[in-house]
């Protein structure tokens, strides 16, 4: 098959999941319950992204996936800035809240960054990435959860962060898809001074309904989100709201399948600061 000239090799489906897990059970038991729920995701993912989790359990995440399912899992965390710990150029105190990566895919490389637009919560937010190979093909996959409250002016602050996002995210190779809590509806999140035009929310293009995911038990906005890259290299065909969930957050998780092509012959090189691989 050829579009545009190019040969397209191969054709993969890549499964995943997103979900802001909820940071007030900050128990090793939650930090396995959230794992053992988004393995039962139909279909079991192969990426997991998640908000609010908790750092000390890192290791906790990995453990729990790899005996659940038999397989190694390879994984990647960034924490937030505390309130008052962005000094204007870094973060000076390693906070204990953050977002992690967590994939059966070998992870190649990743990085992580700081939007620095405060909120109730927060000096700065995260941002991360991490390469993962996937048939062959680097696919990067990047993940924020982005400022609320009422403490400063956070739509204001989610526009600053996204746009720091996408011009993060382009130092990288393509295909890229992109996913966390927003914290704001497709209002703000699926515009030009949001996402747009350099990603595609999924649910835009293979979603069904409002696609409300917070706050459970009875949802009433869409806060969380998957993204693929403009170019078109990562074409989502599914995408649904999980409400088996239950209980265990007050949001519910976001899965979604993406097709990802690699053209023949071209290269998958991509750079980065750090990569964790832990032992099966």
């Amino acid at each position: 098959m050829a579009r545009c000239g190019v040969a397209w090799a191969a054709s993969t489906p890549l499964n995943v999941v997103t979900w802001n897990i909820r940071i007030d059970d900050g128990s090793e038991a939650h930090a396995r319950t959230v794992m053992d729920l988004l393995l039962a995701t139909t279909p079991q993912p192969e990426v997991i992204v998640i908000q609010e989790a908790y750092q000390q359990w890192f290791s906790v995440y990995v453990d729990e996936l790899q005996k659940k399912t038999g397989r190694t899992w390879y994984g990647a965390f960034a924490t937030e800035c505390g309130p008052g710990n962005w000094n204007g150029s870094k973060c000076t105190v390693q906070y204990f809240q953050g977002i992690g990566i967590f994939t059966t895919h070998t992870i190649t490389s990743t990085s992580s960054t700081l939007f620095p637009f405060p909120d109730c919560w927060t000096s700065a937010r995260a941002g991360l990435r991490a390469a993962i190979d996937v048939a062959g093909t680097t696919v990067q996959v990047f993940v924020t959860h982005l400022q609320t409250g009422s403490c400063s002016d956070v739509r204001l602050a989610r526009n600053n962060s996204m746009s720091q996002l996408k011009s993060w995210a382009a130092n990288y190779s393509r295909p890229q898809i992109v996913a966390g809590d927003f914290n704001a509806d497709a209002d703000q999140i699926d515009t030009t001074l949001g996402m747009l035009p350099n990603f595609i929310d999924a649910w835009s293009i293979v979603g069904s309904g409002p696609g409300f995911t917070a706050f459970v038990p009875t949802p009433t906005m869409k806060l969380d989100y998957w993204f693929a890259d403009a170019g078109g290299l990562a074409k989502p065909t599914s995408t649904a709201v999980v409400t088996s969930t239950g209980s265990a957050s007050d949001h519910y998780p976001v899965r979604a399948t993406f097709v990802i092509q690699s053209a023949a012959g071209a290269p998958s090189t991509v750079t980065g600061l750090r990569f964790i691989v832990p032992k099966p």
